[in-house]
C-alpha cells in the first residue's frame, strides 16, 4: 500500500487520497506509485505465479494512460510468470473508463472490482467489464457478525459475481466470528 513520508511524518491512503483527488493528481500520483513500485519490484527475485495488485485514481483511466503504464513497468513481470492484477473501485465501472479497462484486460493482465457494494454501479457496465475479482468491501465483512441490513445484502453481490464469472474476495476479515460466516450467510467451521 502506498505511503507518503513527509519530514518524520507517515501519511496513510485515507489521508493523502482525499487531498490527491482535491488537486486533481491522481494520474500523477499513480505515475509515481507505478515507477516506483517497479523499481522495488525489480531488485527481488519474485516466485512464479506472484501477485501484484495495482490501483488507479479515476483520471488515470480518463487519461488514457494507465494501460501504457502497466506495459511500460510490469509487462516483463507478466512474462515471468507473475499476476498482475488491475483494482478499480466500483464508481469507476462506468462507461467512459470501460475502453481503458477492456484493453488492460485483452493484453492479459486481471480486473479486480474493489469495495463493491459502496457504490452504484450499473449491473449492465459490471456484466459488459466481466471482471475476474469482484472485492466485497470490508463494510459489509464488518457487519456480518451482527447480521444487519448491510450484511443481509451479501448474498446478493455473491449472485452478482456468479452472474459476471467472478471470483469474490471479502475484505477485512479479522477475526474467528467473521471467518465462521461464509458468505451465503451460513455458519461452518474451519
Amino acid at each position: 500500500l502506498m505511503r507518503l513520508k513527509d519530514g518524520n511524518r507517515l501519511w496513510l491512503p485515507d489521508e493523502i487520497i482525499p487531498a490527491v483527488l482535491r488537486q486533481r493528481l491522481g494520474a500523477k500520483m499513480d505515475r509515481a506509485v507505478v515507477l516506483r513500485a517497479a523499481q522495488q519490484l525489480g531488485s527481488l527475485r519474485l516466485p512464479t505465479e506472484f501477485k501484484i495488485a495495482i490501483n488507479f485514481f479515476p483520471e488515470t483511466f480518463f487519461e488514457g494512460v494507465a494501460r501504457d503504464l502497466l506495459d511500460e513497468n510490469f509487462v516483463h513481470f507478466a512474462q515471468n510468470g507473475c499476476r498482475i492484477c488491475v483494482e478499480i473501485t466500483e464508481q469507476q465501472v462506468s462507461g467512459p473508463v470501460l475502453p481503458e479497462i477492456n484493453s488492460i484486460k485483452k493484453n492479459g493482465y486481471r480486473i479486480a472490482v474493489d469495495d463493491f457494494g459502496t457504490g452504484f454501479s450499473n449491473l449492465a457496465s459490471v456484466r459488459s467489464l466481466a471482471p475476474h475479482y469482484l472485492k466485497i468491501d470490508r463494510s459489509f465483512v464488518w457487519s456480518m457478525e451482527e447480521m444487519t441490513v448491510r450484511s443481509s445484502l451479501i448474498p446478493e453481490i455473491v449472485q452478482i459475481a456468479r452472474a459476471v464469472g467472478a471470483q469474490l474476495i471479502a475484505e477485512g476479515v479479522e477475526n474467528g466470528a467473521q471467518l465462521e460466516v461464509d458468505l451465503l450467510g451460513q455458519r461452518h467451521h474451519v
